[in-house]
């Protein structure tokens, strides 16, 4: 399995309860669905709410604070635009291994401008 990494036995995920799980220094997310696990970023895009705490339907998790909708299948955002970061799955002998999606593979719709400080001075 190029590229994966072991996250988290199965064993360890309750369906329907989504677990806050480290690799490295990011804090990501697994949710069991019944049917499908899910990798994902643990903090909403829009403000970095904690979606462990979300609220969360078959392929779809709801931010709790501002209620931002997300679909688990493509990290698009529901009425927003903007893409919660998922991580490709693989199952094997009971173990859930992840690889980062890249970024052909999902779309980044979130685009911030540039910004300039008070006092800074322009380059050109």
């Amino acid at each position: 399995m190029e590229d994966y990494k072991f996250l988290i036995e199965t064993k360890e995920i309750v369906k329907g309860k989504p677990k806050q799980v480290r690799l490295g220094l990011k804090k990501l997310t697994v949710y069991f669905n019944g049917e499908k696990y899910f990798v994902f970023d643990s903090h909403c895009p829009h403000a970095r709410a904690d979606l462990t705490k979300a609220k969360y339907l078959k392929n779809e998790v709801q931010c709790h604070w501002h209620g931002y909708r997300f679909n688990l299948e493509d990290g698009k955002g529901k009425g927003n635009n903007f893409q919660l970061k998922l991580y490709k799955v693989k199952i094997e002998d009971g173990k859930i291994f992840v690889k980062e999606k890249k970024e052909e593979e999902q779309e980044n719709l979130l685009f911030f401008p540039e910004v300039k400080f008070k006092g800074e001075k322009d380059d050109k």
